[in-house]
């Protein structure tokens, strides 16, 4: 079977059994290549919400370290350096 005839049921299955975030991207960017409906993509977006804050909540320290070190303040935008 081709990526693109798999059914949505059998990439929320794929996306549920991934563990890292570097294979949630992934996934992510092989569901992007196909055709889906709006529903299709709402329902893929959803589980992959689900799954993604699992991974964050599982995370090593380093993660969470990194993350909390992390400014969200990266300096002027562009139109205060104008």
């Amino acid at each position: 079977m081709s990526e693109a005839a798999k059914s949505v049921d059998e990439w929320v299955t794929r996306i549920q059994k991934t563990r890292s975030s570097r294979d949630l991207l992934r996934l992510l960017a092989e569901f992007r290549k196909f055709e889906w409906t709006d529903v299709e993509r709402q329902r893929i977006s959803h589980t992959y919400m689900r799954v993604l804050d699992v991974i964050l909540k599982t995370a090593g320290d380093d993660l969470k370290k990194a993350e909390a070190t992390s400014s969200a303040n990266d300096g002027p935008v562009w139109y205060e350096k104008m």
